[in-house]
């Protein structure tokens, strides 16, 4: 019994010991890794110029729209370079259906893109959220043979106290390649309300 006893108590040391080892192991690996993601961390408009469409897309209308707004805040929210800005726009137009683009040609589109960033800069209006749709609220449907989907997106704008929200209707179709491309967006009045 009395074996017994000190066996017991030196098998919960050991346990105990090797709880204290892993909790502390772990605590360093993640202060470790911490660390490594403060001094290495990439910037939001690094993550969306590195991410390779080509390679890995979107695979739901909703991480479509999700990533292109993603894009639009880098444009609307923060100062970029000329060049910057053309490279987040050339991402923004591989979420785009062909038809879009075709009605887009790239030099146009970059000038008006600009003028639209100027202007939204000029008037120091900031989009602080934006809510998108739950993945059950995606309205599926098949026009002439082509798998489409819509789905809403409510930007909130702040401009000094005022917020505006407005919503935004968006259309995809599915390509040949089986991946969800922006045909279009619909936008609706926006609402003012004060901060």
């Amino acid at each position: 019994m009395k074996n017994m006893k000190k066996l017991i108590t030196i098998t919960l040391i050991i346990v105990l010991c090797v709880v204290l080892y892993y909790r502390y192991a772990n605590k360093e690996d993640k202060d470790s890794t911490e660390t490594n993601a403060n001094n290495g961390k990439l910037s939001e408009v690094e993550k969306i110029l590195t991410k390779n469409l080509d390679e890995i897309y979107p695979t739901t209308p909703l991480e479509v729209v999700k990533f292109f707004t993603r894009i639009q805040k880098c444009y609307y929210n923060e100062n970029h370079t000329d060049e910057v800005i053309k490279e987040l726009a050339e991402q923004a137009r591989k979420l785009m259906d062909d038809e879009l683009i075709k009605h887009n040609p790239e030099g146009e589109y970059f000038d008006e893109l600009n003028e639209e960033i100027d202007a939204y800069g000029n008037s120091k209006k900031k989009i602080s959220n934006i809510i998108f749709d739950k993945t059950n609220d995606v309205v599926y449907s098949t026009v002439d043979g082509v798998k489409a989907a819509s789905l809403n997106c409510t930007y909130y704008v702040q401009s000094g106290s005022k917020i505006a929200a407005t919503t935004e209707t968006y259309i995809l179709r599915k390509n040949d390649a089986g991946q969800w491309k922006i045909y279009g967006w619909k936008l609706k009045e926006p609402s003012y309300f004060e901060d």
